[in-house]
């Protein structure tokens, strides 16, 4: 494994498994939203998302990167990250 692969992995945090929250109009300027559908196991598609609050910063003025897979939180970043997931990878800044 690589020095910032090894690197990103460090930032991953386990997920709480709460409910990922619908995207209303008004959060436009504070919060993105990404998912993506991809075959799983078994040939079930799979909805991946990635929640960015940009306006979130907590206790280390970082903003942080909330990963769920079929709408349940699975883990946590600070950003930039890169991810594996059932033989994809995903980088974001």
């Amino acid at each position: 494994m690589a020095l910032k692969q090894w690197a990103a992995s460090r930032r991953l945090k386990p997920g709480d498994g709460r409910e990922l929250q619908r995207f209303r109009w008004w959060q436009l300027p504070v919060r993105s939203l990404f998912w993506l559908r991809l075959p799983g196991d078994g040939g079930q598609e799979r909805l991946h998302a990635v929640d960015v609050r940009h306006w979130a910063r907590l206790d280390d003025s970082r903003i942080r990167a909330h990963l769920f897979l079929d709408s349940r939180h699975v883990a946590e970043s600070n950003c930039p990250h890169s991810s594996l997931s059932t033989g994809t990878s995903s980088r974001w800044r």
